[in-house]
């Protein structure tokens, strides 16, 4: 990637993020930590990073918009997207629930066997 659209990019994270300085790799992928944007690169042809700045990009005025630029992209439809992630959320706590209710119960049987089981140890030992 150039770095003009690199540049594109790091002003759209910093529009959405409350971020200081970001490192880019050259694939686009924005990293708030240095060492984090290195092991990614490590991955890539190009292992070039480059650092930006907060204060250095809004000082331009002069980047081109492109389709990162989120003042050009088409304004959201939110109802459809509320209703969108509002089946996901419903959807997500039902597998969660199918999931996560049988390890419960699962754990909860397993600890009562084991009760169960010292029990009879303790009545048996008692005996002899």
């Amino acid at each position: 990637m150039e770095k003009q659209e690199l540049q594109v990019k790091a002003l759209a994270v910093f529009k959405a993020h409350n971020l200081e300085k970001i490192y880019m790799t050259s694939d686009g992928q924005a990293f708030t930590v240095k060492h984090h944007a290195i092991d990614h690169s490590r991955k890539l042809e190009d292992k070039e990073i480059t650092p930006f700045e907060r204060k250095d990009l809004v000082e331009q005025k002069d980047l081109p918009k492109t389709a990162a630029d989120p003042q050009q992209d088409a304004p959201f439809d939110y109802e459809k997207i509320d209703k969108e992630l509002l089946d996901d959320r419903e959807f997500l706590f039902a597998r969660f629930e199918a999931l996560y209710h049988f390890y419960y119960v699962k754990s909860f049987l397993f600890i009562i066997f084991t009760v169960w089981q010292n029990l009879e140890y303790l009545k048996y030992k008692k005996q002899y």
